[in-house]
């Protein structure tokens, strides 16, 4: 018997160890191809900023109509240097000195040759909002 027990924890010391390599291999392997497949969602391909027009332009590719600028009014009494003439639909939005104040540091906040178009694609969303 004695043989029999030493072959025995021969063979299970050998098969334990070789099961033990191919499950740290296993695991190994697919940490690594995980790593590689998911590589790409870490990495941002483009800017990070998204312009509103081209989401817009990408949700409805049809021209979008522009506002009518025509009318357009000025709040009087405005000193702020980041004031703008808002088109005359979007005006019953902006009647308090907070919500100004809050239109006007996003616009602050925006390139000046895009204000003209953010404020003609909020006029867009107020009118879409209003068809219902």
């Amino acid at each position: 018997m004695p043989i029999l027990d030493e072959l025995e924890r021969r063979a299970l010391f050998r098969l334990t160890r070789s099961l033990a390599l191919i499950v740290v291999f296993v695991l190994t392997l697919g940490l690594v191809v995980g790593a590689v497949i998911f590589a790409d969602d870490f990495v941002p391909r483009e800017s990070p900023s998204v312009s509103y027009r081209k989401v817009w332009l990408q949700l409805h590719p049809q021209a979008a109509p522009a506002p009518d600028t025509s009318r357009t009014a000025q709040s009087e009494g405005d000193t702020d240097p980041a004031a703008v003439d808002l088109p005359v639909q979007l005006l019953p939005y902006f009647t308090s000195s907070d919500s100004k104040r809050a239109l006007y540091e996003h616009l602050s906040r925006i390139g000046v040759d895009e204000r003209k178009d953010y404020l003609a694609f909020a006029y867009l969303v107020v009118s879409a909002s209003r068809k219902g």
